[in-house]
């Protein structure tokens, strides 16, 4: 969890950072952590319909979806 925070914490892009993972170094390769942004976590718990982003967020068929908190998370197997 600690590598991810520091991967979060340590980007620089302008346009930030939508959505990132951990994996393990193993053959299965499977993610132990990942974070999702504000925007991410958002479209991530919308509805299905026809979607678009506004300058105010996210509307799934002419309906404004609530803003979500962004997400980090350790995934436990």
């Amino acid at each position: 969890m600690s590598a991810l925070e520091q991967v979060v914490k340590n980007y620089k892009h302008p346009c930030g950072l939508f959505a990132a993972v951990i994996k393990e170094p193993s053959p299965q390769n499977p993610v132990v952590a990942r974070y999702l942004s504000d925007r991410a976590t958002t479209q991530l718990d919308a509805p299905c319909g026809l979607t678009e982003w506004k300058n105010d967020g996210l509307y799934v068929d002419g309906k404004r979806v609530p803003d979500k908190k962004e997400k980090l998370e350790l995934i436990k197997k």
